[in-house]
């Protein structure tokens, strides 16, 4: 899958992967979603999610199916996405200025 957004192609076979994360359901779970942060040769961060018929990826006619979606993100909001997962190593590789040790 890839999506046109705004003038821009993200394509997640052109994209570097850095991180995958799944709520933990089992794909057969309505509520299941899976999201893999990518970032751009040209720095553009996006994630593309895909999900149950009752995740926030469900098919938007209401059919009572899942979906995958491709979803652009600003910088800080690809950093607040591997804060809130604890992907730690990972936000102070990409985002390691403005942190100090406790």
């Amino acid at each position: 899958m890839r999506k046109v957004i705004g003038k821009k192609l993200y394509d997640p076979t052109k994209a570097e992967k850095i991180a995958v994360y799944s709520n933990g359901m089992d794909a057969d779970d309505p509520m299941y979603e899976e999201e893999a942060l990518y970032l751009t040769a040209s720095g553009n961060w996006f994630i593309f999610g895909q999900g149950g018929p009752s995740s926030s990826y469900a098919c938007p006619i209401g059919n009572g199916r899942g979906g995958r979606d491709i979803r652009a993100l600003p910088s800080e909001s690809a950093k607040a996405w591997l804060v809130e997962r604890e992907f730690d190593d990972l936000v102070l590789e990409h985002f390691g200025e403005g942190f100090e040790d406790a």
